[in-house]
């Protein structure tokens, strides 16, 4: 066996005194865009980070009264991994909290999960191979089942593969206790291809004041924690180290998703303003946490968040939300190689719905399809089924009477509980949901009906909406996919803002059919997705008559301060006026009506005063307060 391996590396404080203070050359600064992840505003020396990982392992059989060996080794390295795990586990739920830590379960849940270590005992035995052989080939085997899906979900869930079959590894041929980011240089700005949960965790936070990655999203799980950690950080940053002299200074703007490297003195000046002006706007912001999300003429507009785990609850109650409208259960399959019991999922319901009582927790149940499912399940990828949603889940019945069944038994504990199903499109897949409800709802002996919802998210849908509301107790629309099926567009259109996808006249149009069409029934109406935690948007969905959103728990304080900024007949002009103009021009729109403080707070150009006395009188207001935001 040969193995290949590289240590971490990154800059010396040395290296960084002769960036800083050596030879002058000339002045050639490079400004990169990638995706905004973690808000605020970072400067200091850039670090370049490279994982120290196994990068081969070759295979070495072993004799077959080796195998027994072989297999106590394993068994080894798989305890003490989940003891380094479960410190790392209680060191983030000390000093970040419950919610972060939970991310470490997924890693728990992979390393105890008995089908890996029956994979991995498979291949010690039949294919007599030692036992970090039988393992590389097994979590490479797996990794590649993951990365076919090709989302977001799968790619997560790569990275917690990876982060666990790496520690598995160290412990069977590497030193024990790497922890290469836990001496940096102060004020250092890192750069690295990707980086694990445990990398980020590792990390000494007093020198590290920005993180920029090639890799990732806003829900990665660094993303997550530098969320959590108030590290401001940017992610989707191509060429990055390609780019990047190690020791140079950099700037980081996690607002926008723009890094600096090598500055010039106006960009330094500039940023430095930038960065002054965020922070009196989370100020602003953190005094108006604890008012309710009311317009200035007193209209309620319900703020609700977004979740995909049990532990989000404690962040949407420090945010003070009005309960969960979407708690996404995708993570607790993807994360698993067996399908969870209903006893497993009951026990995370029970632990939001608690955490939530007496607010709402609407659970969604899992929407899948050929291109995003758990490994379970061993769907051909290029399956020519094109099932989604509720369709899917109708597709598996054994699979989604579990899950019903767990939400039942729930709310039989816990009243506040709500179901919602995603990807309606037909009254009569509907009504078999709810025959599945009815029956779960018998043999568990709930009491009181189980409120039923369901998510409005295609075309055919908003056809079929005058039935479907007769049969739910609300609906909720989910404005991504909404968009991606009514605009024929991929979720991440190349040069499109989410606003900007959500501005289009049609989809605004559509929305405010579902609203007239709810109305009508008297079914409440709910936007999620990302769009309804963009703080524009916000104010066009309150003057389309939505009461009530759908956001994430980090973009929650922005929305609201928005909303507290905006009539409600403000924003039904914002909204009537956007439904017929073409989307660019509706977002500079928009923007122009916007007061300084929520410039700031947003990142924003500043509108010039000529442009802002020009604003027709029905735009302005006498005493500040935005035609739109």
């Amino acid at each position: 066996m040969s193995i290949s391996t590289h240590a971490a590396d990154f800059t010396s404080q040395a290296d960084l005194s002769a960036g800083l203070f050596g030879k002058k050359e000339k002045h050639t600064a490079k400004t990169l865009q990638g995706t905004p992840v973690s808000p605020g505003y970072a400067s200091g020396t850039l670090v370049i980070y490279r994982s120290p990982r196994v990068s081969v392992i070759e295979r070495r059989f072993i004799e077959p009264d080796e195998v027994e060996k072989e297999l106590s080794r394993f068994a080894a390295a798989i305890d003490h991994a989940a003891g380094e795990v479960s410190l790392i586990r209680q060191q983030v739920a000390a000093d970040v909290g419950e919610t972060e830590a939970s991310i470490f379960d997924a890693h728990l849940a992979m390393l105890r999960d008995p089908l890996l270590n029956s994979h991995v005992q498979e291949r010690l035995r039949k294919d007599n191979l030692c036992a970090e052989s039988a393992l590389a080939e097994e979590m490479k085997t797996f990794c590649e089942q993951l990365t076919a899906g090709g989302n977001d979900y799968m790619r997560e869930l790569v990275m917690d593969a990876r982060d666990v079959g790496n520690r598995l590894l160290r412990h069977l041929v590497l030193d024990e206790g790497q922890r290469p980011l836990a001496n940096l240089p102060e004020n250092s700005v890192i750069a690295a291809r990707d980086l694990t949960p445990s990398e980020t965790v590792s990390m000494n936070l007093d020198n590290v004041s920005g993180i920029a990655t090639e890799q990732g999203g806003p829900t990665s799980h660094t993303a997550i924690l530098a969320r959590s950690l108030g590290i401001p950080a940017v992610t989707g940053l191509t060429g990055l180290l390609e780019g990047a002299t190690p020791g140079t200074v950099c700037l980081l703007n996690g607002t926008k998703g723009t890094v600096v490297i090598n500055p010039s003195e106006p960009q330094r000046k500039r940023f430095a303003g930038l960065r002054r002006q965020f922070e009196q706007s989370q100020h602003l912001m953190r005094q108006m946490e604890n008012r309710a999300c009311r317009l200035t003429n007193g209209t309620r507009i319900k703020l609700r968040a977004n979740i995909n785990q049990a532990g989000d609850v404690n962040l949407a109650n420090e945010h003070h939300l009005d309960g969960i409208g979407l708690y996404r259960t995708e993570l607790m399959y993807l994360s698993a190689l067996s399908p969870p019991s209903p006893a497993t999922q009951c026990r995370h319901f029970r632990r939001a719905a608690g955490a939530c009582a007496p607010r709402p927790i609407t659970i969604r149940t899992f929407d899948f399809a050929a291109d995003k499912h758990p490994s379970f399940l061993s769907i051909d990828p290029a399956s020519p089924m094109e099932l989604r949603g509720l369709q899917f889940a109708l597709n598996y019945p054994r699979l989604f009477k579990s899950q019903i069944r767990a939400i039942v038994r729930c709310a039989r504990d816990f009243p506040n509980t709500r179901i919602l199903f995603p990807m309606v499109t037909g009254w009569w897949e509907l009504q078999e949901a709810l025959d599945l409800v009815k029956a779960a709802s018998e043999e568990e002996k709930l009491e009181q009906p189980l409120p039923v919802g369901a998510m409005i998210e295609t075309p055919a849908a908003i056809f079929a909406l005058p039935e479907i509301v007769k049969l739910v107790d609300f609906i909720s629309i989910g404005c991504n996919d909404l968009a991606r099926f009514t605009l024929a567009r991929e979720r991440n259109t190349a040069g499109q803002t989410i606003s900007e996808n959500a501005l289009h006249p049609s989809l605004l149009r559509a929305i405010q059919q579902i609203v007239r069409t709810a109305e009508q029934a008297n079914c409440p109406v709910s936007i999620c997705g990302e769009a309804a935690s963009a703080p524009i948007m916000a104010s066009v969905f309150a003057g389309l008559g939505i009461r009530e959103l759908s956001v994430s728990p980090a973009r929650a304080p922005v929305v609201r301060y928005a909303l507290r900024h905006v009539s409600l007949e403000t924003a039904v002009n914002a909204a009537e006026r956007a439904m017929h103009a073409a989307p660019s021009a509706a977002m500079k729109d928009l923007q122009q009506t916007i007061p300084e403080e929520l410039q700031k707070i947003l990142s924003l150009e500043p509108v010039t005063k000529h442009l802002r006395s020009g604003l027709p009188s029905h735009q302005r207001a006498a005493n500040g307060v935005p035609a739109a935001s």
